[in-house]
């Protein structure tokens, strides 16, 4: 049955195979009929499934039954020919277990190199009962080799190994609790990132340009992620491991008591009275992080503002509305919906959902160069005009899958640069004399939609900008130049304007000119980058404002309850910032990482 790749046989190959086995011992096909219903009656074993087809109860009693016959009748098997069959994958699991050498099925699986053979290799590895040395170590480097793979298969296979192998060797604290004390690699929280991912769940540092970790990190401590992400990693351990286990970050004297035995310019998130914070190997390695961040902004720096309390350093609209109210001015604080998108484009994990505007204008983009490079020529000559032709229909078809990962509404302007487009191309595709008319209409459609997208924000918070100044009578050139849609004499303006004699002017422009940057932004990572140093000049402009609002009024400032809550919130939000762009730019290393307990209480 296993060879034939089969599930079921009739009732007359059955007896027939039986019947074979019983007339050794004296008894005939008759004998053979009722022995399988005998076998039916009393072991639940092998079963009349369907009227007439006979099978195992469970296909593992198939599996078990063929590795012990090859065992037993020393069967010769062409490994290298079935180690990549996924029909024979329990099969040879099985076999492993119960021989004395599974050394050539093994070495067959390292031969073969595909995906699933080495997958065969490692699950055989954990169920060997007898192997050589040798191979066990060569499974180990074959698949630690595969930690950077490019292919996520394989990247995911040497993932697996990694945290098995570390979860085996968890040193013991007593009889309920084990403590690691290396940190999680990159490439087991990889692991954990791309399950999570698959359900619309992000949990990748926010200096990460990509969705998996750079390449070279894979065997480095995974960093700069924040305590709910290390407490989520523990929340899908204990799932993956059954449930049965818990693992969990260390209290701080578990932290304190098991140091970490590597890296010691790295902290561990912990818990006290379920309150994150770091633990670090010294008192000098924290203090030295301080002094290194002092360097970067100027801003006051206490402990606990940055380098712990992950949760109270992403930014609380709720609270930020009234700081917002304190600080810049009443006019900008009803505008804090079109903040709250700008916190969202800066902080989000997504590249793909929060950062739309972006991916629709690279989408756009592919396809205006293709309808740009269309020249007139190509009508002329044959050759031109396929060649020109297929390139803009790849493009076509590029942006379509592009703008629909972006998400954006069917009515916008890009839908309708695409079904311009489209109907540009039905013309040329029919040889309609229209064509070359239909071509010009579609790259018209396609300039605006580019002009359009993403700044529909821009300008409302331009616009807010300009209230609070007309408040105080003073009148702002970028804003209505921003409000035209001549984006480019507003960038100029700003920096202009970045020379006045007025500081509030001077702020203003310099803000303004960070805006401009979201708008001309053509990667999903620049657009990113230039939200999180927008809202950073943003809450640089709070704290200024705090500070003249406290030399003015001080006394009327200081007794508001909530006055020093608020601004400390906004002191968190912009080290908070600070840190991750320094990040991003490869200025500053980050430091937070995960060690687990294993708790089997």
């Amino acid at each position: 049955m296993m060879r034939h790749k089969i599930r079921q046989i009739s009732t007359e190959k059955a007896i027939k195979i039986i019947a074979l086995h019983l007339e050794r011992i004296g008894l005939n096909k008759e004998d053979a009929n009722r022995f399988l219903n005998d076998l039916q009656a009393s072991s639940g074993l092998f079963l009349e499934q369907e009227a007439k087809n006979w099978g195992f109860a469970h296909l593992t009693f198939q599996e078990y039954l063929a590795s012990s016959h090859i065992l037993d009748n020393n069967i010769n098997i062409a490994w290298e020919k079935s180690v990549n069959n996924s029909w024979w994958y329990e099969t040879f699991q099985l076999y492993t277990a119960q021989s004395n050498d599974a050394t050539p099925l093994i070495q067959a699986c390292l031969e073969n190199g595909s995906v699933s053979a080495l997958r065969l290799a490692v699950d055989c590895l954990k169920e060997a009962r007898a192997l050589d040395k040798s191979i066990h170590l060569a499974v180990q480097d074959r698949i630690a080799a595969e930690l950077e793979s490019s292919e996520p298969q394989c990247r995911q296979l040497a993932g697996e190994m990694k945290l098995d192998q570390r979860l085996k060797s968890l040193p013991h604290i007593d009889e309920q609790r084990d403590i690691d004390r290396k940190y999680i690699t990159c490439a087991e929280y990889q692991l954990f990132l791309d399950d999570a991912r698959a359900q619309g769940k992000y949990h990748q540092p926010e200096h990460w340009t990509e969705y998996t970790f750079p390449k070279g990190s894979a065997k480095t401590p995974i960093c700069g992620i924040r305590a709910e992400d290390a407490e989520a990693f523990c929340a899908w351990l204990t799932q993956r491991q059954g449930g049965e286990i818990s693992y969990r970050l260390p209290q701080e004297t578990e932290a304190k008591n098991y140091p970490a035995i590597e890296r010691e310019e790295l902290a561990t998130w912990h818990k006290v009275n379920d309150v994150y914070d770091l633990c670090w190997f010294r008192g000098t390695n924290e203090q030295r992080v301080y002094s290194i961040l002092k360097k970067f902004y100027e801003a006051p720096l206490s402990q606990g503002y940055a380098l712990a309390n992950a949760n109270n350093l992403i930014f609380d609209l709720e609270h930020a509305e009234r700081a917002l109210n304190s600080a810049l001015d009443h006019a900008l604080a009803r505008r804090t919906r079109a903040l709250s998108r700008a916190f969202d484009y800066a902080f989000s994990r997504d590249f793909t959902h929060h950062l739309a505007p972006a991916l629709a204008r690279n989408g756009l983009d592919i396809l205006a160069v293709a309808l740009n490079a269309f020249d007139a020529r190509a009508y002329v000559d044959s050759y031109a005009h396929s060649r020109a032709r297929a390139t803009l229909d790849n493009a076509f078809t590029r942006s379509r899958e592009i703008l629909a990962r972006a998400s954006l509404d069917r009515d916008s302007l890009s839908y309708v640069a695409l079904e311009s487009t489209r109907q540009a191309l039905s013309a040329l595709n029919n040889h309609d004399a229209r064509a070359s008319e239909l071509i010009a209409h579609a790259r018209e459609a396609l300039d605006r939609a580019r002009h359009d997208i993403g700044h529909d924000l821009i300008h409302d918070l331009a616009r807010a900008f300009a209230r609070i100044l007309a408040r105080a009578d003073i009148t702002c050139p970028v804003c209505n130049a921003i409000e035209q849609g001549d984006l480019q004499t507003a960038q100029q303006l700003a920096q202009t304007e970045r020379l006045d004699s007025n500081p509030v002017i001077q702020r203003l422009s310099v803000l303004l000119s960070k805006l401009l940057n979201c708008a001309t932004a053509t990667t999903v990572l620049e657009l990113r980058q230039a939200w999180r140093n927008f809202v950073a000049q943003i809450t640089e402009t709070i704290l200024i404002g705090y500070n003249e609002l406290e030399k003015r009024n001080k006394r009327q400032l200081r007794s508001k309850s909530n006055y020093s809550e608020e601004k400390n919130l906004i002191l968190r939000l912009q080290w908070w910032l600070r840190i991750i762009i320094a990040r991003e730019e490869g200025k500053l290393d980050a430091w937070e990482g995960i060690r687990i307990v294993r708790d089997f209480k």
